[in-house]
């Protein structure tokens, strides 16, 4: 074949390459565009009341919405204003201790006054575990066990001038 042949033949090829990629990129677009989000996060409290009280007093969440739930349990939503996350607390009637292992989880929470929040927690039974520290980033970070032991992460972030 000519030499304007094989052109013409190697750029088809590259735009069958370029085809493909796009298709592909869409695909990908659309597979991250696609509408998902965080809902909530379900934790097992041996008390549903006293830990109500707990997040509703100590963490300002409001009482969305409490039902019986599956395997004879009882679950409420809390959440917060603003915040599209919720706070599912669970409570299972039969077999109802929570054994939470060591470093299993924690729930972190961005505050304003990482004092504040701390002297309201421990109004409501939350126990200091490691006060306030300051980390590289110059934010300010304190743990918390909540009424079933649960770690509560607070950071108040560095203020910049």
């Amino acid at each position: 074949p000519s030499e304007k042949a094989n052109f013409v033949l190697e750029a088809s090829s590259h735009l069958r390459t370029i085809e493909t990629l796009y298709l592909v990129y869409n695909r990908i677009v659309n597979l991250f565009a696609m509408s998902i989000r965080f809902l909530h996060t379900k934790i097992r409290v041996a008390d549903l009341d006293r830990s109500i009280a707990f997040y509703t007093k100590g963490l300002g969440y409001k009482m969305l919405s409490r039902r019986p739930g599956p395997q004879d349990s009882e679950i409420v939503f809390l959440g917060r204003d603003g915040e599209v996350a919720e706070l599912q607390l669970s409570h299972v009637k039969v077999g109802s201790a929570v054994e939470m292992p060591e470093r299993m989880m924690h729930l972190a929470y961005q505050v304003e006054n990482i004092h504040d929040v701390i002297k309201a927690l421990e109004e409501v039974g939350g126990t200091v575990t490691s006060p306030p520290y300051v980390i590289p980033s110059g934010s300010t970070v304190a743990f918390v066990k909540d009424l079933d032991k649960y770690d509560i992460e607070l950071v108040q972030k560095a203020k910049r001038d």
